[in-house]
């Protein structure tokens, strides 16, 4: 197999599209999928060795890729270039990018019904991104036909499709579903998620706020805290991270990752409406650590045993805590600077002493309990061993009686008559 110097059909890059789809979009116009593609491009050579070293175009620059697709899709390197979401000045920029493929449901239909067939946004592989910029959807990642297959983009008569691998239907044709309608215009129902304004409210404007320091922008307003972007966006990953601590959330499989949860390499691998829930009670406790007012939550809204709601705040996180998960918060919160280490140190501190103070009060209800259980032992068996006596005394009493009734006076012996009993033996 020849390399060809340039490809006869290649569709340009949509608006805000990510590399991999529109690699992708490239290969479905010949029926191949994106490694064949590069194949035939590279003379028939796979690419780096490993299919899913393609994946990485998305987030890390691969000069010989990008030239090689220059080449062939003649087009400048800076647009291939643009086609990836800058993640600036932090140490580990795969982290934020999430494996699991997430969509809008109005922006698929959308393309479908405009151009006949869908491309992924650069933004949705963001694990912190949970929610579409655009119509303010929440991202989907099951099918709503079978609402089991996880699903994918493939190539359907030359056109990319999202099509569900468990019933093999094609999602972007669909009807809208719940779970995708407008969050600004839900108002209750079936999805516990966005009931409440005061967490949907908090969810997106932290989304927004980790997208912006993201591309290097230092948020505004109470989460400034005089921090860098890069050192803001940090202290959100390492919260999301506590997340895989006490409550249990959902995380998506992750092939190439065996790490633990509270590794930063897992640390967006969150079904998005989970990462909506996070995002939104992160963006709650920093406004509580910022010294303004947390969200007040509807029960519904987290495992929560207060009927009444619960308020969103540093010392409600803490208290969720195990106490591994409280030391390694206080430990990372030393790297976000001496103010938001300080408040994290007094809140952990200030639980510990709590429990102190419980473990210390249940150990003297525990006590008196104990004393309480050895008392009644002890007079149980006081008791027992008075009844027991009593009883002795009387048999000895009653066995004296008797004696004393069958043996004879001696006058009464010397004249053979019976011995004499008393009126009160008589009667």
């Amino acid at each position: 197999m020849t390399q060809r110097k340039a490809l006869p059909v290649a569709p340009r890059p949509y608006p805000g599209e990510s590399a991999r789809s529109w690699l992708a979009r490239t290969a479905a116009r010949y029926d191949l999928d994106t490694h064949q593609l590069v194949a035939c491009l590279r003379g028939g050579r796979e690419y780096g060795g490993d299919r899913s070293a393609l994946a990485l175009i998305d987030w890390r620059e691969d000069s010989d890729l990008e030239n090689l697709l220059t080449r062939a899709a003649r087009l400048d390197r800076a647009s291939i270039s643009g086609l990836r979401v800058p993640v600036r000045n932090l140490p580990d920029p795969g982290a934020w990018h999430r494996a699991l493929v997430v969509w809008c449901p109005e922006c698929v239909r959308d393309d479908f019904g405009r151009y006949g067939e869908v491309h992924e946004r650069a933004v949705w592989r963001l694990g912190c991104c949970v929610a579409c910029p655009t119509h303010g959807s929440l991202l989907e990642c099951l099918c709503q036909a079978c609402f089991f297959g996880h699903c994918s983009f493939s190539s359907i008569s030359g056109r990319q499709r999202l099509i569900c691998s468990g019933c093999r239907s094609p999602v972007d044709a669909g009807e809208p579903s719940r779970t995708g309608a407008n969050i600004a215009a839900l108002r209750g129902g079936m999805l516990w998620l966005t009931r409440d304004s005061a967490l949907r409210r908090s969810a997106l404007e932290m989304q927004s706020a980790i997208l912006k320091a993201l591309v290097g922008v230092a948020p505004t307003g109470l989460w400034h805290f005089g921090l860098p972007a890069s050192q803001f966006a940090l202290i959100v990953r390492d919260l999301v991270g506590v997340f895989g601590w006490p409550l249990g959330i959902p995380l998506a499989a992750r092939e190439d990752s065996t790490t633990s949860l509270g590794s930063p390499h897992r640390t967006f691998e969150i079904e998005p409406q989970s990462g909506f829930k996070i995002l939104g009670i992160i963006g709650s406790v920093l406004t509580d650590m910022a010294g303004g007012c947390p969200a007040r939550l509807e029960r519904t809204t987290l495992w929560d045993t207060d009927p009444d709601g619960f308020t969103a705040d540093l010392p409600w996180l803490v208290r969720r805590l195990s106490g591994d998960a409280r030391a390694w918060l206080a430990a990372t919160a030393q790297g976000w600077g001496a103010v938001l280490a300080q408040c994290v140190g007094r809140a952990v501190e200030a639980h510990e002493k709590h429990e102190k103070a419980v473990r210390t009060a249940e150990e003297r209800v525990r006590l008196s309990v104990a004393l309480a259980r050895a008392n009644a032992t002890w007079s149980k068996a006081s008791a027992k061993r008075d009844r027991a006596a009593a009883v002795n005394r009387i048999a000895a009493r009653a066995r004296r009686r008797a004696a004393a009734r069958r043996t004879p006076l001696p006058e009464d012996m010397d004249r053979g008559k019976e011995p004499a009993t008393s009126r009160h033996d008589r009667h």
